[in-house]
């Protein structure tokens, strides 16, 4: 890890410990491949915000002057800010919480070809559920943060 591109390293331990056990799933039932290739497409808004701490250590506001960071300094935190904008609420936002119906729908075959609720699969409709309450609590502290850096003079 890139020192300072990780806010909190030991939640990043735990999250990581956490896919391993959802990797599990399409191991054993190999059919199931294109759910934990849906859910890696987060890895490309993962690598935007690091990219954008990188580029932009400073913490500038992308879109106001550029002067002191020069033109292409400018235009690289631009681009992987709007990249992080737009996969955040593309993959986070829509991809993820349009996951759990299939993922549940998934769960329930395996479940009635299996004769058992208790089975394997089941951990992709609760661990779907859960990484997308994180997206959504994330998205919030996000947008509050985004709010709070504006201030309370410009009526936010």
């Amino acid at each position: 890890m890139v020192s300072g591109t990780v806010r909190s390293p030991s939640a990043i331990v735990i999250h990581h410990c956490i896919v391993l056990v959802y990797l599990m799933v399409p191991w054993l039932y190999r059919g199931l491949g294109w759910c934990m290739g849906a859910c890696m497409a987060v890895e490309l808004n993962t690598w935007f915000l690091i990219a954008r701490r990188i580029f932009n250590k400073a913490g500038l506001n992308p879109f106001g002057a550029t002067g002191e960071l020069g033109e292409f300094a400018g235009i690289k935190i631009k681009a992987t800010s709007v990249g992080f904008y737009v996969t955040w609420i593309l993959i986070r936002l829509v991809l993820y919480p349009a996951l759990v119906l299939p993922f549940l729908q998934e769960w329930l075959q395996r479940s009635k070809a299996m004769g058992t609720y208790v089975n394997p699969v089941a951990v992709a409709p609760i661990f779907q559920i859960a990484l997308t309450a994180l997206n959504i609590k994330w998205s919030l502290d996000l947008i509050r943060s985004k709010l709070k850096s504006k201030g309370a003079s410009k009526g936010l």
